[in-house]
């Protein structure tokens, strides 16, 4: 366990995850902060209530963890529904002491990660924001990339205009 929280601590992409957590169990919620601090993961916020979460939602948010059974009018399901539809870009994971394979697919089919409360799901959970602050760092870079791309392509067209622009009839052949 100590190589793996060096190996997260090390890891940059997850520290620089914006992570929200809400959870109707305020040990768990203890639980999750004392593991996010553990491994370096300090830009999290913890919520007990559906309406602090969707006030606090912002765009820096990437990752929702979610407990499934979050109150009698609204299930985990219901929220990351909610939220996705404000956030697309957002990754959502599940926690949940149920054990219940249909509302595993149901989360599963909505692009939304499941880990039951059972032996090491904190690791798992860890693993879990890890694999979504990787693919968070590639979407940066590939969009890094493009924008680098079309300024150079945009530089050469201007490049090209100019000569092209210049009134001159002096086009040469390169062979």
């Amino acid at each position: 366990m100590e190589k793996i929280t060096q190996y997260l601590k090390d890891y940059k992409p997850l520290l620089n995850i914006m992570v929200f957590a809400i959870d109707n169990d305020r040990m768990m919620l203890k639980s999750l902060e004392h593991k996010f601090n553990e491994v370096g993961l300090t830009n999290y916020k913890t919520f007990f209530a559906i309406d602090d979460l969707m006030k606090g939602l912002n765009p820096d948010v990437q990752v929702c963890i979610i407990d499934y059974s979050l109150d009698e009018e609204m299930t985990g399901f219901d929220l990351m529904m909610m939220i996705k539809a404000e956030q697309p870009q957002c990754r959502f994971i599940f926690l949940s002491a149920n054990d219940d394979k249909e509302i595993q697919r149901q989360i599963g089919n909505h692009g939304g990660y499941y880990i039951p409360k059972t032996g090491d799901f904190l690791d798992e959970l860890i693993y879990a924001i890890d694999k979504a602050a990787k693919e968070f760092d590639k979407q940066l870079r590939n969009s890094m990339l493009l924008i680098s791309t079309v300024k150079t392509l945009m530089d050469t067209l201007k490049e090209v205009s100019n000569v092209l622009g210049n009134g001159t009839n002096d086009r040469k052949v390169i062979a």
